[in-house]
């Protein structure tokens, strides 16, 4: 079938004799009739926009204009009615160990560029990103949990401390994804080697690449693997240069890693595009190494930890969904949660779509040591919210639902959280919720006196994400 070319728009243009605009009404057509050359009425004059206005050309006729703009007569400017200056927190005392303490309990504090720069190299936790991304810089109030945290920290670090794993739980928008936060930089300018995962929901969510392993019948996810360590070592490179592998390690096919290679080259071995099935061996020797030597405290850090105790959305070669210790990373950092690796191999079912989760690392399970996991229970993620299962193993309030003998739980994830230590997240203080209005008023929000901050206060319950909340429409109507 033959189709004709269309006339280029050049064309049409030369052969159209008004192509400046077409009039309709019936003046215009009746003089048109009659050969006569009239303009079509003008419509009514659009009002300015007042969110623009046009700065007037510089006087002695604008010789030095930037960037070639020397002839222009003015430039336009975005007023926008919420603008506010960028504040300057500078006399604001930097989130450092020796600030975290009841003296400083309900201050607002910053975080060092350096601190801040690490953390960014992991990823911003997801309900927090916008906050911390404020162009006066990242800020915070330090709050009683905060202190209560840190002194867990240091008791790790000092060896006096029988815990090496915490569950940080309480209700939707309480602060524990900041307090997590606060944590980790505390632990970064300790000298801590951390490992921070601020979304570990994206570690279930079919956006990894994934083959299944027949040697442990799990499935492993390289290239997750290989990011993890990536990130590892951009911020804990200096630390882990101090360190050597103390014991064999097995790589999938790969020759044995024997003891004594450097930590740094060790995880540089995962990161190969040219040995991709070795990454999650490396991690997992890697963190063995770490957990179990005491010269540096090693500190792992989970934000959205709930997805280690659901299923994900990866599929068999069956199509059967796959639970989340199915997956070698969310395995193994369930093993740590737990306190042990060999907590979740009760998962071993009869048929190959629940494949078991024998672990291929040859080195003992996680030691205490100088190590701390922290998982923080999130519900950032409305479409991920923590299970009836984690929230009975926790003995957490389980909302609407309500146990019985007949509430199904999954037994594996039920296993998997039993008997790991919770630390509550309570609701703000006092002092908390001042320092959160001062952080307010810094960035040009305040001189309204005390009522936003009373009835936000009220209002929220203590919840600090509903009293920003609140405290930001309270303020922004008196604007």
């Amino acid at each position: 079938m033959f189709i004709a070319a269309r006339p280029s728009s050049s064309r049409l243009l030369a052969a159209s004799p008004a192509v400046r605009g077409i009039a309709s009404s019936s003046r215009v057509l009746a003089a048109a009739a009659k050969g006569k050359s009239v303009r079509a009425p003008a419509g009514p004059k659009k009002a300015a926009n007042t969110s623009f206005s046009k700065k007037p050309a510089a006087a002695g006729g604008g010789g030095g204009g930037g960037g070639g703009g020397g002839g222009s007569k003015g430039s336009l400017s975005l007023n926008y009615s919420e603008a506010r200056p960028v504040a300057d927190l500078s006399s604001w005392p930097k989130l450092y160990p020796e600030i975290i303490n009841a003296e400083h309990v309900g201050h607002p504090t910053t975080f060092s560029a350096e601190t801040f720069g690490s953390i960014k190299q992991f990823g911003l936790p997801r309900r927090s990103e916008k906050e911390l991304s404020d162009p006066s810089g990242p800020a915070s109030v330090v709050r009683q949990c905060t202190l209560d945290l840190a002194k867990r920290v240091d008791a790790v670090r000092e060896g006096s401390s029988g815990s090496s794993s915490l569950a940080i739980t309480g209700q939707r928008g309480s602060g524990k994804s900041m307090l997590l936060l606060q944590t980790v930089a505390h632990a970064l300018n300790s000298g801590w080697i951390v490992l921070y995962v601020p979304r570990c929901s994206e570690w279930i969510d079919s956006t990894s690449s994934y083959n299944y392993n027949p040697a442990t019948a799990t499935f492993h996810q390289p290239a997750l693997a290989s990011s993890i360590l990536t990130k590892l070592l951009a911020v804990n490179t200096p630390l882990l240069s101090k360190l050597n592998t103390t014991q064999t390690h097995k790589l999938d096919g790969e020759s044995d890693i024997e003891a004594g290679m450097g930590l740094v080259e060790f995880a540089k071995l995962g990161m190969r595009a040219d040995v991709p099935r070795a990454a999650v061996g490396v991690l997992e020797g890697v963190m063995a190494e770490l957990s179990g030597q005491t010269e540096i405290p090693f500190l792992i850090a989970v934000d959205e930890a709930q997805a280690l105790f659901t299923r994900s959305s990866y599929l068999t070669p069956t199509a059967s969904p796959l639970e989340s210790y199915h997956l070698t990373i969310p395995r193994l950092f369930l093993s740590y949660i737990s306190g042990s690796s060999s907590s979740s191999t009760a998962s071993s079912s009869a048929d190959s779509d629940s494949p078991s989760t024998s672990s291929e690392s040859t080195s003992d399970s996680p030691s205490a040591g100088k190590t701390l996991t922290l998982a923080s229970i999130s519900y950032s993620t409305p479409s991920l919210p923590p299970t009836t299962t984690l929230l009975s193993a926790l003995n957490q309030p389980t909302g609407r639902t309500t146990l019985h003998a007949y509430t199904k739980l999954e037994p594996v994830h039920l296993a998997n959280a039993s008997g790991v230590e919770t630390f509550a997240v309570e609701g703000l203080g006092s002092k908390e919720a001042a320092g959160i209005m001062r952080m307010y008023g810094k960035k040009g929000w305040g001189g309204h006196g005390d009522e936003p901050y009373l009835s936000s206060l009220i209002s929220s319950g203590g919840n600090a994400l509903e009293f920003g909340r609140g405290l930001s429409r309270s303020l922004s109507a008196l604007v």
